[in-house]
């Protein structure tokens, strides 16, 4: 009876074993997932502000773009009557 308890302990240590080796191989994939999280982050924040300095640069110049059509008119109407 010894015997198959001596034997059941060794299979279970064994089992230990190999259990801390899938635990430590997982940490080892979290980890490297967990940076390659970090960085993607990092770079869709960068794309972010990136992307919002365009929308902003795009507005200031659909600004600029209705201001000289403005002017365009104003200097086509005043053309206009000095034509006449």
């Amino acid at each position: 009876e010894l015997s198959e308890y001596a034997g059941e302990i060794a299979r279970l240590e064994k089992e230990l074993e190999q259990s801390q080796r899938i635990i430590t191989e997982i940490e080892t994939r979290l980890s490297a997932v967990t940076t390659q999280i970090s960085e993607l982050t990092t770079q869709n924040i960068a794309l972010e502000t990136r992307l919002s300095d365009r929308e902003n640069e795009l507005e200031r110049l659909r600004s600029d773009y209705k201001k000289l059509q403005a002017e365009l008119i104003v200097i086509a109407k005043t053309n206009a009557k000095q034509n006449k």
